[in-house]
């Protein structure tokens, strides 16, 4: 794993964790996170994950 991708990988772990316990919007996780855009957070995410960010927080909205 180089530098680049551990640190997207902690920025997205700290995104998800965000998600499910904050009520922010997704541009204010983003900005708050690095990510210069929500658009590019959602790109991201999803290539990482296999889901938006926004159906990673209702689902787990629904197991909580």
């Amino acid at each position: 794993m180089t530098f680049s991708q551990y640190v997207e990988s902690y920025r997205l772990q700290c995104i998800r964790e965000e998600l499910v316990r904050s009520s922010k919007t997704l541009e204010q996780i983003a900005l708050e996170n690095g990510f210069a855009t929500s658009n590019y957070l959602h790109y991201v995410f999803k290539k990482a994950y296999g889901v938006t960010p926004m159906q990673y927080r209702r689902y787990k909205e629904c197991i909580i």
